[in-house]
């Protein structure tokens, strides 16, 4: 073992010696290759991009042919199948630089179809980023123009976006979906059927479903019972009233009386679900099922329907107010028996929850407050012959695979009958029936109610100080099938600057119940089915939307600074929230929270257009 020991020994510093003298030659021999060959620096980095690229990446060298789309987020349509909520595909353009050979063919050949300067996607193409995302908002046609190119180095990635082509209209009841998720309103409560991927009876009780098949595969449309010619009527003629008042909440629902359906809704301040984020907490709030509004705006009314309870069932008129007794001589006991008998204060489900959450209320003496809804479905009942019901939004499912549309049943949510067919038709009499004096032509055949009364609300500080102004209107009086109720309120001191009287409430409401039942009347010859397609003339819009800049409108937003503010480790929500009146365009990168902003924290934003944002779901 000893000499082969001594032997290998001797045998080493031969074999380093060779080893030096081979790499000496080959790096020699490399010098005199890139001597004769002009190599820059910058195509020394492409090389070794490109093996980089080679190890890591999975991702394809050339946009591959498009395959079939994937399922996205059900449509949302009004009862007349007219898109309220609806998803596109979008895709984004990304080039690899180390993998292009000629990046200004490259630029030439994508410039006209990006609709960008070849010039510009040279510069960036040349970078030494091993990834470059040179465009956004692509549709499938600029994708397959972009594939017949077969161009090397180039992919893209599929996104899908969410449109609501009424913009503020009904946003209360639509609600806002992020990420392909519903956050609010319809989208939130039926997130699990718009949804692909399937779903079944237990999941979607109040439907008519087949009991053993799971349907939505594909996806699911919803189809609601809101009108969207009524609902941009009731949008203008709250918006006029609201002009008129010195700031203020304006909210108003139309419902069918027969079954609760609600036909159009709306309220002010409202937001834009395009761009919910921009939105403070008090626009997003749904108004329709706060207890804005106290009993006492509807004393007169329910007064005289507890003296008709009270009455029985005799076919006798009640006596007119002005010569009636007080309160028609009814004693508080009597009274508070009757309001909980009609179930006044009785909670309402919200159709957007889908239970029946809610404090309930039986004293009127404690000055207890009411939502719009409840007062709709209050109203409905003592005019529709003693039927509850709770107001509901959804008509139906129509399902995209099997092509097939499941109604609501009528016995998910059955009403309550709380009066007898014939107190039902006395109360809908005595409640509606015209003022002798005012005569038939002032009156025509249309009923209105208008409450307009101050109120101080006392606290152990300080009191607060309220205006509320409430306008329910029927029509016809035989048999009204249309109910509005507006609420308007003020949160503010005397004097009170406003114009808008009683006369003013009920001209305006009239003109909206003759204006909602011509449109009723032609909406009646037409006959609505599944479009099984989207309306072109709305992805137009939508593009449109989607590459222009959108600019606030709010005086707080656009008084806001003009500083890039710290939005590391927000989420992306959260950070869009901060830069709201900064108007820049928003580049997003990755998901999760921001790791890295561009313009950083602090910068001055007077000459910035475009702002970087990095994700990362781990910091």
């Amino acid at each position: 073992m000893r000499p082969y020991t001594v032997h290998k020994q001797k045998k080493q510093p031969r074999l380093r010696i060779i080893a030096v003298v081979v790499v000496f030659i080959l790096l020699a021999a490399s010098g005199g290759i890139l001597y004769r060959l002009p190599v820059s620096l910058q195509d020394i980095s492409r090389i070794f991009q490109s093996a980089a690229g080679n190890f890591f990446s999975s991702t394809p060298q050339v946009v591959k042919k498009t395959k079939p789309a994937e399922p996205l987020r059900g449509t949302i349509y009004d009862r007349h199948f007219r898109e309220m909520a609806v998803s596109y595909s979008l895709y984004s353009l990304y080039a690899y630089p180390a993998r292009i050979d000629d990046h200004q063919k490259v630029a030439g050949l994508l410039a006209p179809i990006l609709h960008q300067s070849a010039g510009e996607l040279t510069q960036r193409l040349v970078q030494s980023y091993r990834v470059v995302r040179i465009a956004d908002n692509l549709d499938r046609k600029q994708i397959a123009a972009i594939t017949e190119l077969g161009l090397e180095g180039v992919s893209c990635r599929r996104s899908e976006a969410r449109f609501y082509p009424g913009n503020t209209s009904a946003a209360h009841v639509l609600g806002y979906a992020s990420d392909g998720v519903g956050l609010a309103g319809v989208e939130k409560r039926y997130d699990i059927v718009l949804q692909p991927g399937g779903y079944g009876p237990e999941d979607l009780p109040e439907v008519d479903l087949p009991r053993k098949d799971t349907i939505g595969r594909l996806g699911s449309d919803l189809v609601l019972t809101i009108d969207m010619d009524i609902q941009k009527v009731l949008d203008q003629y709250v918006q006029d009233l609201l002009d008129q008042e010195d700031g203020g909440r304006a909210m108003a629902i139309i419902l069918d009386p027969d079954n609760g359906s609600i036909l159009a809704a709306t309220g002010l301040p409202a937001f834009n679900p395009n761009y919910f984020w921009q939105a403070g907490a008090e626009a997003r709030c749904n108004g329709l099922v706060q207890p804005l509004f106290s009993f006492q705006s509807l004393r007169p009314l329910l007064v005289r329907a507890a003296a008709r309870l009270r009455q029985g069932e005799v076919d006798a008129p009640l006596l007119p107010e002005t010569v009636a007794a007080r309160d028609y001589g009814l004693k508080p006991s009597e009274l508070d028996d009757a309001l909980s008998r009609m179930a006044i204060f009785e909670p309402v489900s919200d159709p957007l929850r889908g239970d029946g959450k809610g404090e309930e209320h039986t004293l009127f003496e404690s000055g207890e407050r009411l939502s719009l809804l409840q007062i709709g479905a209050a109203m409905a009942s003592l005019v529709n012959g003693g039927w509850r019901h709770n107001p509901t939004v959804l008509d139906s499912v129509y399902d995209l695979e099997h092509k097939q549309r499941f109604f609501t049943r009528k016995d998910a949510s059955p009403p309550d009958h709380i009066l007898s067919p014939a107190m039902g038709v006395l109360l809908r009499h005595d409640l509606l029936r015209p003022d002798a004096k005012k005569g038939k032509q002032k009156q025509k055949d249309n009923f209105f109610y208008v409450y307009d009364g101050a109120r101080v609300h006392e606290r152990e500080t300080v009191s607060e100080y309220s205006r509320e102004q409430i306008l329910i209107g029927m029509g016809p009086r035989k048999k009204p099938h249309l109910l509005v109720v507006l609420g308007l309120r003020h949160d503010h001191l005397l004097p009170d600057t406003s114009t808008l009287d009683r006369k003013k409430l009920i001209r305006s409401g009239r003109q909206l119940l003759a204006g909602i039942e011509s449109l009723q009347a032609r909406a009646k010859e037409v006959i609505a089915s599944h479009p099984n397609k989207k309306n072109t003339q709305n992805f137009s819009r939508f593009l449109i939307a989607r590459r222009m800049e959108y600019t606030p409108k709010e005086r707080e937003q656009l008084a806001r600074g003009q500083d890039m503010p710290s939005l590391i480790g927000m989420s992306l929500r959260k950070g869009m929230r901060h830069l709201n009146g900064r108007n820049l365009l928003v580049e997003v990168e990755g998901s999760g929270r921001i790791v890295a902003q561009v313009p950083a924290p602090g910068a001055s934003l007077a000459k910035v257009k475009v702002c970087r944002l990095t994700l990362d779901s781990k910091i």
